[in-house]
């Protein structure tokens, strides 16, 4: 599971009116754990005018994501919109979790100095009993972080347990539209 899994959809131009292909200068790069696995981005990129690309990695933890972003982040997006730590809250502290969240995003600011930094905050999940009081701490950690830094914070307060599939951790369908109908309306506010 700790392979790197990617889903990559890049499609940099969006209908125009007189039926020609417009190109889109904005480069979105969305990068996570297993998470966004079914995050489009093409249909992300359609709806905000931008060439997203989605890259998820499942099984990985924080630390991993060093690794796993140096590739992507040679593209030099920017836009980037980090969603990891789902897999580091099983055996850290949501402290910690957030800490290594925020190490990462400075890490990421710093291999590409001009792209715009967000932090998702992560998802619900009721696998683990009171798993779900951490990822609440996670992410007012992580609120405050991004206020401190400059960087913007991406919300899924809509996305509630109805929003899980049967793993309880990963989403369903309608998690899934949920989490892409919050990237499109953060990436056209930006």
């Amino acid at each position: 599971e700790t392979q790197n899994k990617k889903h990559e959809d890049d499609h940099p131009s969006s209908d125009s009116q007189n039926g020609k292909k417009e190109h889109v200068s904005k480069h979105v790069m969305v990068l996570g754990d297993s998470i966004i696995k079914n995050v489009d981005g093409w249909r992300i990129g359609r709806s905000t005018k931008t060439r997203t690309t989605v890259k998820s990695f499942p099984g990985a933890t924080v630390s991993d994501c060093y690794h796993y972003f140096t590739p992507p982040l040679k593209s030099d997006p920017d836009q980037i919109i980090i969603h990891v730590g789902t897999n580091d809250l099983k055996m850290k502290s949501a402290r910690t979790t957030a800490e290594s969240i925020v190490d990462l995003a400075t890490w990421s600011s710093t291999e590409c100095p001009s792209a715009n930094i967000a932090v998702s905050e992560l998802t619900t999940r009721k696998d683990q009993e009171n798993i779900n009081c951490k990822v609440s701490e996670v992410n007012n950690i992580l609120k405050k972080f991004c206020h401190q830094n400059g960087w913007q914070f991406l919300s899924h307060q809509n996305i509630d347990s109805s929003s899980l599939n049967r793993s309880k951790l990963h989403l369903n369908k309608k998690g899934i539209g949920l989490f892409a109908s919050n990237l499109i309306k953060f990436i056209n506010n930006q």
